[in-house]
């Protein structure tokens, strides 16, 4: 046991052992709620977490890595899971198996070469496995994501940030688009306001939304003109 841990803990294992923490509570916490995410929601479809852009397919993507591991094609959590999974089974099995036998004046060099290899295999390893998923993600009459700028999306997580929150389109068909999405800083959002899509990240697969007008502070309040309709008098001109 006390050799197990210390190669848990020991480099360059201990770098995915964190990761592989955080993954694991990340996880715990969709299991029971905590995050209100509804990623692998039955009947819904993740128009954030996947792609149908025909453009990805095509192999348009300047990064063949991304589109290898189906960035925007896959939910990023599901990729980064796995891809971290395989790189902490490879570090540790390195450090069981291999690590006794080398030299210790190697200790470093043993792990710099072990980590190479961990991400390497990680990469490869993360890419085959997600590819069955690509298709479960990305079903035949999905929209383009590039069609869902300018629609509207009611928001679902409990608040929108920089970098978080999901939001639901609905299609005129009846079916419900889930989207991952964000918006600036001076834009707030809650479960169950309305928002409008202003554009599309494909690197991470988030939509940026931004409140309706008629949902801005002081709407009511500007004046609205019919079409060749003179301004009001100034009641306060002399």
């Amino acid at each position: 046991m006390d050799t197990f841990l210390a190669n848990l803990f020991s480099f360059p294992t201990a770098i995915f052992s964190v990761a592989m923490g955080v993954a694991v509570l990340y996880w715990l916490l969709v299991i029971v709620g905590a995050l209100d995410i509804d990623l692998l929601h039955i009947g819904d479809h993740d128009a954030g977490g996947h792609e149908t852009d025909h453009d990805a397919h095509a192999g348009t993507n300047p990064n063949a890595i991304l589109e290898f591991l189906r960035i925007g094609q896959v939910p990023i959590t599901i990729i980064a899971s796995i891809f971290t999974f395989l790189g902490w089974s490879v570090c540790l099995a390195a450090s069981t198996f291999v690590r006794p036998i080398v030299p210790d004046w190697s200790w470093w060099l043993f792990g710099l070469i072990a980590l190479v290899a961990a991400l390497v295999i990680a990469v490869f390893g993360t890419g085959l496995a997600v590819a069955p998923l690509a298709k479960v993600f990305s079903l035949d009459g999905q929209p383009r994501a590039d069609d869902l700028i300018g629609k509207m999306v009611e928001v679902t997580s409990s608040e929108v940030t920089p970098r978080y929150g999901t939001a639901r389109h609905d299609r005129p068909t009846g079916e419900d688009l889930i989207l991952n999405v964000s918006c600036d800083p001076i834009n707030v959002f809650k479960r169950g306001d309305q928002a409008v899509v202003l554009d599309y990240d494909r690197a991470t697969g988030i939509y940026r939304i931004a409140p309706l007008p008629h949902t801005k502070p002081g709407f009511l309040n500007e004046p609205t003109l019919e079409p060749d309709q003179p301004a009001p008098p100034n009641r306060n001109a002399q």
